[in-house]
């Protein structure tokens, strides 16, 4: 359902002013439940983009974490140079927001929330990046190199919630080889 379409344009307004301006630091989400308007505390905002969690799944476990940054060292790319600073899923890396991982076992799109980090979500892969490793995009080489590697960390995994799809048949029909 688009909540645009069921609440009036001027109460959309109120309501968007209201989440991105003085809620600040607590992301608030909307639901429509027995034609009210209710407030949710189960939404995260990371870079900026606000995450409704009631469509991730949540699962623990842990991590090795690492750090990289955007230069030639880390990515093998410098600036200029053709996809320099973008991630594998074609997004723009952003630090506080972009990590990179393996995604035969956390699904890109999904977010992150990192014990003495933060929320971040997975956009990234890399070579070194297999299994339950974790690198944190960070802002500078000396950054990276500070924040070392950190063993046996527990991180909670959102992993979007896959939309069911209505499966039908081409046809009714029966189809018979000749």
């Amino acid at each position: 359902m688009d909540i645009k379409k069921v609440f009036p344009r001027r109460l959309w307004f109120v309501c968007t002013m209201l989440v991105t301006s003085a809620m600040g630091q607590t992301p608030i989400a909307f639901a429509h439940v027995e034609d009210h308007l209710y407030l949710s505390d189960r939404a995260v905002t990371v870079g900026g983009k606000a995450y409704d969690l009631s469509q991730y799944h949540p699962t623990k476990a842990t991590f090795l974490l690492t750090a990289y940054n955007l230069d030639r060292r880390s990515t093998g790319k410098s600036p200029g140079e053709p996809g320099y600073g973008i991630t594998s899923t074609g997004t723009l890396a952003a630090t506080g927001r972009t990590v990179a991982v393996d995604p035969h076992v956390i699904p890109y799109g999904s977010l992150l929330y990192i014990d003495g980090i933060g929320w971040r979500v997975a956009e990234d892969t890399g070579g070194a990046i297999r299994g339950h490793h974790i690198d944190v995009l960070v802002d500078s080489q000396q950054s990276a190199l500070q924040f070392g590697v950190k063993h046996d960390c527990e991180v909670e995994v959102y992993a979007p919630v896959a939309p069911q799809r209505d499966v039908r048949p081409i046809s009714n029909s029966r189809f018979y080889h000749s």
